[in-house]
């Protein structure tokens, strides 16, 4: 909901996230750092970051070339090549999509299609946001997928929630906690 504020608002925060060395992906001031993954390093990982969304009210939202707003993944083709690039450059790839109907307690088909896609490319986690309930968990090619982790704030009765702990042992997933 980065621009439930509108334009203005968006680029202050990224103004205040980069004043306080906060990194983000997912909007950026074009399409090319909207999409641009961010890396860190931890414990001796090399950790990659891409987020995009498949569901955003406007399509005025949507970044551009010269335009700020959100990288979206309608298309997964974008997305893919994000995580190929990213592969190259991280021992773990992590993969955050905004997708799926709120409310609606199972996946949607294109969800899990595009979780494996995101997977068959190089992801090591797929976690969705957006639904605002819990939709599960799924283990694919030995790779997790949390298709929404559900929300421990938010204006619907339902409360239900989950933190995803994996933790990686030299760049391979070791064990997951939920």
């Amino acid at each position: 909901h980065i621009l439930d504020f509108g334009q203005d608002a968006m680029l202050d925060t990224f103004e205040n996230l980069e004043k306080h060395g906060i990194l983000y992906t997912g909007a950026g001031r074009d399409l090319y750092s909207a999409s641009k993954p961010v890396y860190i390093n931890k414990n001796g990982i090399r950790f990659a970051f891409i987020a995009s969304s498949r569901v955003i009210p406007f399509t005025t939202w949507v970044a551009g070339a010269k335009k700020p707003g959100v990288a979206t993944t309608y298309d997964p083709a974008r997305t893919r090549a994000e995580i190929a690039k990213a592969r190259k450059q991280a021992e773990v790839v992590v993969v955050y999509v905004h997708w799926g109907e709120e409310t609606k307690e199972e996946p949607l088909e294109y969800q899990k299609k595009m979780a494996r896609l995101y997977i068959d490319e190089g992801a090591d986690i797929v976690v969705g946001s957006h639904p605002h309930v819990l939709q599960g968990l799924e283990f694919y090619k030995g790779k997790i997928v949390a298709y929404s982790l559900g929300n421990f704030v938010f204006g619907n009765s339902q409360r239900d929630a989950m933190v995803l702990n994996v933790k990686f042992k030299e760049g391979k997933l070791d064990e997951v906690l939920v």
